[in-house]
């Protein structure tokens, strides 16, 4: 197995994993940001190459809607799930086990390419990365369009913390006689004043800790781990020795409550880099869309769904 894929199989085949995704328990069908831009982009009846398939939690979908679909994954047990389905469905998915980074079709084969949210962030080493997305290029039929996503990280404390700061200012206190700005004149005291602006600002930062996902110490971590790693790239002139900017481990989870289950290798773009990638790999960009554009009741926080971002690629 290649290197970029290692721990990946081992983790996404464990029973309580396929278990997850055989039962549906993780957002079963199409997302609406999904359905939005396929609706959008890619050509009725045309030819789909599904990456990152898994149990076809977007492939069954794909096939009802008219398209012809090709589905691939790395995993065996998924796919043997996925292919069961596909029999009791009565669909004609092709189901193919093989790695994204070296796909066995030829050039020009799709109308169509859409993988599987974040898969791309999975695959470690920055030049696999690329050579997943040109490969995406070459069986691309011309003007053939690619839906990729990512989830950036952007550092969302700061955002959090400004945004906290500014509710805790702004929500007047409930249950009393008017805001706590209106007391603070009645009463005419300093120190109240200020009280109660304290009083403010720790609810808006309790607000922001539990509204954030990622939460403020791991953020913080990582751009102290990034800034590192940068500084031994430029001034130890290191070349791609050891983890990259953005290298992450992730957590498998699965089960009803989404259980923690085993560590794999994840890399949080940031914008920037995700266009250099797109663009290297020869692909222009159509469309970005975050998902808060479309998601009302997902399951991620309003702002991770502001950073979670569908690129449209011709």
């Amino acid at each position: 197995m290649e290197n970029h894929l290692r721990g990946i199989v081992e983790a996404y085949e464990r029973e309580e994993v396929v278990n997850y995704y055989v039962a549906g328990w993780f957002n079963p069908g199409l997302r609406p940001t999904e359905e939005a831009l396929i609706e959008k982009y890619f050509p009725k009846g045309g030819r789909i190459l599904n990456v990152g398939c898994g149990a076809g939690r977007e492939t069954f979908p794909l096939a009802e809607k008219g398209f012809e679909v090709v589905a691939i994954d790395i995993t065996p047990k998924l796919l043997f799930f996925a292919r069961k389905r596909n029999e009791e469905l009565g669909q004609k998915v092709e189901f193919v086990l093989c790695d994204a980074c070296h796909l066995p079709f030829r050039d020009g084969s799709f109308n169509s390419y859409y993988m599987t949210p974040v898969m791309l962030q999975y695959i470690s080493g920055r030049q696999n990365r690329i050579r997943l997305l040109r490969e995406a290029k070459r069986v691309l039929r011309p003007n053939g369009t690619c839906l990729v996503s990512f989830l950036h990280l952007e550092f969302a404390s700061l955002s959090l913390l400004l945004r906290a700061f500014r509710r805790g200012i702004a929500e007047p206190e409930t249950g009393g006689q008017g805001s706590g700005i209106g007391r603070e004149k009645a009463k005419g005291g300093e120190s109240q004043k200020l009280g109660d602006l304290v009083q403010k600002v720790k609810k808006g930062l309790k607000i922001a800790w539990t509204e954030s996902t990622f939460g403020i110490w791991f953020e913080v971590y990582w751009f102290f781990a990034n800034l590192y790693r940068r500084g031994r790239r430029r001034w130890l002139k290191e070349k791609h020795q050891g983890p990259e900017v953005g290298d992450y481990r992730y957590i498998v989870r699965a089960g009803r409550h989404r259980e923690e289950l085993e560590w794999v290798f994840y890399h949080y773009y940031t914008p920037r880099e995700s266009l250099e990638d797109v663009k290297q790999a020869g692909f222009n960009v159509l469309e970005i869309v975050t998902m808060k554009e479309f998601e009302d009741k997902f399951f991620l926080s309003a702002l991770r769904k502001g950073v979670y971002r569908f690129y449209v690629l011709i």
